[in-house]
């Protein structure tokens, strides 16, 4: 669903407001072209961080996101397990298929339940993961697909709760998203999610917009998004955000990466 067919992804990254607070002092974007490795990764992250990534894309055009799915199974981390941040950044120096994506993904097990996007240029597919198993969410329709912090797939048994305020309000927030980008999919591109991400779904009497997804201001139990990235793993480009602290930043990734 989108004006040229190619895959765009958006996303808000909610933490507690300390994380937006020191971004300008610790916020980076790294870029890494190792040796050894078939391809080159790159993603926002905090200075000294090496392998840890919320959101990434690989110079073979695949782009990853992570996201918690705590009501899946609670907010704790399974100590015994490899991080699936650790986890995530070995698979983005070697693969860079969908095909081998639902090769490889199947057999990790998260250390704290989680949403895996894996997107390329012509498509994208969310795993939903916990410590046993992982679950591939078929896209709901042809052409788009979203989540927040509660799963969908049917093999969990779980029916999200709507819309109360689960997962910092994620059924809201999920078919928000969905809404406006199903509304004229001919006009779906990078610019397009840019501005939709850059409005505030809190309105000033405290209740919800008709449309927004993001938490640009104070959310009702402290979080906020701290960082918001867009990306079309076509042309190797991501676009970053940090709400009040810049503007959209544009990385074209083809004058990094150095690996192909």
């Amino acid at each position: 669903m989108s004006r040229d067919g190619h895959v765009y992804t958006g996303r808000n990254f909610d933490f507690d407001p300390t994380w937006r607070e020191r971004l300008p002092d610790l916020g980076v974007v790294v870029v890494m072209n190792p040796d050894g490795s078939d391809f080159g990764i790159a993603g926002p992250a905090m200075i000294g961080v090496l392998n840890s990534f919320g959101d990434m894309m690989n110079s073979g055009g695949l782009f990853m996101q992570t996201n918690n799915a705590d009501p899946l199974l609670g907010n704790f981390l399974y100590s015994k397990q490899q991080s699936i941040f650790n986890v995530m950044t070995n698979v983005a120096i070697d693969y860079a298929s969908l095909e081998e994506m639902d090769e490889v993904v199947p057999g990790v097990h998260a250390n704290h339940p989680m949403m895996w996007l894996s997107a390329t240029a012509n498509d994208a597919c969310y795993y939903e993961m916990d410590k046993t198993r992982a679950v591939r969410a078929v896209p709901e329709e042809p052409g788009i697909t979203a989540r927040a912090n509660a799963v969908m797939a049917p093999e969990w048994g779980i029916s999200p709760k709507m819309p109360d305020r689960v997962g910092l309000f994620s059924p809201v927030r999920r078919q928000h998203f969905l809404d406006h980008f199903k509304l004229d999919p001919s006009t779906n591109d990078d610019a397009k999610m840019r501005k939709y991400l850059n409005k505030e779904m809190w309105l000033p009497d405290g209740t919800i917009s008709d449309g927004s997804a993001s938490i640009l201001g104070t959310f009702p139990n402290g979080e906020v998004t701290v960082w918001q990235v867009v990306s079309k793993p076509a042309e190797l480009m991501m676009w970053i955000r940090f709400p009040t602290k810049s503007s959209w930043l544009e990385l074209d990734l083809k004058r990094y990466f150095t690996m192909t």
